[in-house]
C-alpha cells in the first residue's frame, strides 16, 4: 500500500465535547489531516452479554497510510472507551476518469471562467470501499454477519 494514500478512520465517543478534544489532539500532533465530527448517531451493539442502544457521536478522521497506526496508539491511549472503536478504511483505486471522477485542472477552471488568476487546487477522491477484505478477521467475520440488502 502507498504510504500516502488516504485512509478514512471511524471512530465513536460518548459525546461531542470528548469527541472535539481528541480530535483536536491528533490534528495537532499531525497524527490525522482533518476530523469531522458529526452530530448525534443511534448504536446497537453488544457488550458484556447485552445489547445496548445509545446515542454516540461519529467522527471521520482523515490520515494516511504512513500514519494509521501511530494515529491508532494514540487514540486509544487517550481515548474515554475501555474498548474504543478504531476502524481504518482502506483506501481504495479511484474510478476511471470516463466516470467524471477526476480533479479539475486549474487551467480549464481558468479558461471556463474566464479567470486570469489561476484557479485553487482541489483535491477529488474516488473510489469504494465495497467488497475489501481487512488484515483484521474480526472485521472479516463482523462484515460476513451483517446482512446485505
Amino acid at each position: 500500500m502507498d504510504t500516502e494514500q488516504v485512509v478514512v478512520v471511524l471512530m465513536t465517543f460518548p459525546d461531542r465535547e470528548r469527541a472535539l478534544a481528541l480530535g483536536r489532539t491528533l490534528v495537532e500532533e499531525r497524527l490525522a489531516a482533518c476530523v469531522n465530527v458529526l452530530p448525534e448517531v443511534r448504536s446497537i451493539y453488544r457488550w458484556e452479554g447485552e445489547v445496548c442502544d445509545e446515542p454516540e457521536v461519529l467522527c471521520l478522521l482523515k490520515t494516511t497510510a504512513a500514519r494509521v497506526e501511530a494515529l491508532r496508539a494514540r487514540a486509544v491511549a487517550l481515548h474515554p472507551y475501555q474498548v474504543p472503536e478504531v476502524i481504518a478504511l482502506p483506501p481504495s483505486p479511484p474510478l476511471p476518469t470516463s466516470t467524471g471522477c477526476a480533479p479539475a485542472s486549474p487551467r480549464n477552471d481558468r479558461a471556463r471562467s474566464g479567470a486570469t488568476k489561476p484557479a485553487p487546487r482541489r483535491l477529488l477522491l474516488c473510489g469504494s470501499v465495497s467488497g475489501w477484505r481487512s488484515d483484521r478477521p474480526q472485521i472479516d467475520s463482523f462484515r460476513a454477519r451483517v446482512p446485505r440488502g
